[in-house]
């Protein structure tokens, strides 16, 4: 095996998919889905309300993951927070990252915010 250190702060991360599909809930132990309509609109409120909360010292990422075979073509990681194995293509990511623009001094832990109503354009199934 070829091993690539990566060297990177810690960042903020929401994974979602671009579609539903049989696999995931039993990957993941989910009971739930939560399907998003519109997921510009989506991200576009989760990175507002993380910014507006946490400052302009985080650069949203959004967008697909770029999946690479770590064997031949790992020269496609431009943005590790982006990328990952092409064992994982079959989740088909989406991701919003909040990457610090410079070092944090504290450790971070989870956080919640607040994005508003989203009946107009999410629903959720439950099992």
């Amino acid at each position: 095996d070829i091993v690539l250190p990566v060297v990177a702060r810690d960042y903020f991360m929401f994974s979602l998919c671009d579609s539903v599909y049989y696999r995931m809930p039993t990957d993941f132990n989910a009971d739930a889905a939560l399907v998003i309509k519109d997921p510009n609109r989506f991200a576009q409120r989760v990175i507002s309300s993380f910014l507006s909360r946490f400052g302009e010292e985080w650069k949203p990422l959004y967008g697909p993951m770029t999946y690479y075979d770590p064997y031949r073509d790992y020269s496609k990681i431009k943005v590790h927070e982006m990328s990952k194995p092409f064992g994982y293509s079959y989740q088909r990511e989406i991701r919003i990252v909040m990457k610090p623009r410079k070092n944090h001094r504290q450790e971070l832990t989870p956080e919640f915010i607040d994005i508003g109503p989203m009946q107009d354009y999410a629903e959720i199934y439950s099992a």
